[in-house]
């Protein structure tokens, strides 16, 4: 048997029920597979956050990514 690599993200690994989830997912298949490889993306919305924090920084505004920073937070 070879590695399964199980990838999630966004609103897979967006909340706690849905970590949760992904959590029970992972237990079962670690059960038949050997070798299992899992990769986790950023949280549901992160992504974008982030892009616009650096959008408006690169413009100049010098506000928009500390409040982003405390949303993250």
């Amino acid at each position: 048997m070879g590695v399964l690599v199980m990838k999630f993200g966004g609103t897979s690994v967006g909340s706690a029920p849905a970590l949760r989830q992904v959590a029970q997912i992972v237990a079962r298949q670690r059960q038949q597979w050997p070798e299992l490889v899992v990769v986790v993306s950023a949280m549901s919305g992160v992504t974008d956050k982030l892009i616009q924090a650096a959008r408006t920084a690169a413009a100049g505004d010098g506000e928009t990514y500390r409040t982003v920073h405390r949303e993250l937070r």
